[in-house]
């Protein structure tokens, strides 16, 4: 008993260190940089720092839940939003944390796959 003990720990051990990394972190404020870079005319903006630290801007009247999911491969950055009264947009900013182990990012709203606007950030 006391092996099978062990030896599922040690799955549970190996399998947590072979996930993969990534958060999404609402901010109430942008850094400065990445302010100065906004673009309210742009729904989408996927601003990147670095190869693990990135930041997302979605413009919505909307309330807006985000979260991550690793599939094949590819990161998905699921934002799903409700109550969208047609009122007056505001950016909900997301900072992405990110191990770098996916090969894309694929941003869905509402479950469906959308362009986005790139930049890239030289510190």
């Amino acid at each position: 008993m006391k092996r099978l003990v062990v030896g599922l720990l040690l799955v549970l051990v190996l399998a947590g260190c072979s996930a993969s990394a990534s958060s999404l972190k609402e901010m109430k404020i942008a850094p400065k940089n990445v302010e100065a870079v906004m673009d309210s005319s742009v729904p989408i903006q996927y601003i990147s720092m670095d190869k693990t630290v990135s930041y997302l801007i979605y413009h919505s009247a909307g309330d807006v839940e985000a979260d991550t999911e690793i599939q094949d491969n590819v990161l998905l950055v699921k934002l799903d939003v409700t109550n969208e009264n047609g009122g007056e947009r505001k950016p909900h900013i997301y900072k992405l944390t990110s191990d770098s182990k996916h090969d894309s990012i694929d941003f869905r709203v509402n479950g469906e796959s959308q362009p986005i606007s790139l930049y890239t950030m030289d510190d």
